[in-house]
This record gives structure tokens, sequence and C-alpha cells, in this order.
């Protein structure tokens, strides 16, 4: 443990700081889900517009970025959990 930590202890993660997290990553994100979905059904049912696809890629994109951001808030706002 480094001196840091000593003198700063890290205070408990609240259940309501969690859940607020989580929320705001739940609406900004669904609808990401929304619009990756549906492209990947035009893709798997052949409809090929490029647009659509291009679209769908930088949703998909997004919502990755959007996991990985989540889940370092989430880490350090409760490492212990």
């Amino acid at each position: 443990m480094t001196r840091h930590q000593e003198q700063y202890p890290r205070a408990e993660p609240r259940l309501g700081s969690l859940i607020a997290v989580i929320a705001v990553f739940a609406t900004l994100g669904s609808p990401l889900v929304y619009f990756a979905w549906e492209s990947i059904n035009h893709l798997l049912f052949g409809d090929l517009a490029g647009a659509r696809l291009g679209r769908g890629a930088l949703a998909t994109g997004g919502l990755v970025v959007l996991l990985l951001v989540m889940a370092r808030v989430l880490r350090r706002t409760a490492p212990d959990w």
C-alpha cells in the first residue's frame, strides 16, 4: 500500500451512485444498441445499402467505446465489488 493510499483511504462505493452510473450509460447506449441491431438485421437479410452499413459500423464502434468507458468508470467507482 502506498503512502497516498494510507493517507487518503477510498470511501466505500454507494449503491445509489452505482445505479446512477449504470442508468446514464444505459440511457446513452440503448439507441446505439438499437441502431447496431437493426443494421445487423438488414445485413443478414441481404439489404446491402452502403450508407446504412456505414452508420451501423459507426454505431457498433460507438457502442464498443461506450462499453469500454463504462467498464473503466465502474471499475474506478467500485474497485472491490
